[in-house]
């Protein structure tokens, strides 16, 4: 239980050291917005190595489990750093817009990481293994029955 809740502390103490850091930038120097855009610009940079990772393989970057939990941690830090970012109402088109995409992709994000720890084990439950090449043939079955009934 300790070892799976670590990582997770981990990321609440960096929240909360960012949060103080961006604190105090505010309070000595200004507009805190301008660190936590670089902040927020860095960890949307590392989120990409994931991509960058996956199409280059035969480079030994380290193991592909290791750069999702990276990925999903790093996702995680970058959200709260944006709501930190953002500033409270929103002022603007262009601002509420790339406010809405960072929202998008972050709940994609979520969802497909909620998605890719149920579907294996949905998958497993079913009866018969089908191949991929039949499923378009299947569901044309199946709209035909529908169609039909």
């Amino acid at each position: 239980m300790i070892r799976r809740s670590l990582p997770y502390m981990i990321v609440v103490l960096v929240i909360l050291a960012l949060w103080m850091g961006l604190w105090w930038h505010q309070q000595r120097l200004g507009d805190r917005a301008v660190a936590s855009g670089w902040i927020l610009l860095g960890l949307s940079a590392s989120l990409l190595l994931l991509s960058i990772r996956k199409r280059i393989y035969r480079v030994g970057w380290g193991r592909v489990a290791w750069w999702v939990r990276w990925h999903k941690y790093a996702g995680i830090l970058a959200a709260a750093v944006f709501l930190m970012h953002i500033g409270w109402p929103i002022r603007g088109w262009f601002e509420s817009l790339l406010a809405v995409v960072f929202v998008l992709v972050t709940v994609t994000g979520i969802a497909l990481g909620v998605l890719s720890r149920t579907s294996p084990q949905r998958l497993l439950a079913l009866s018969e293994d089908y191949r991929l090449e039949c499923i378009p043939g299947l569901q044309r079955a199946v709209a035909d029955a529908a169609h039909a009934a």
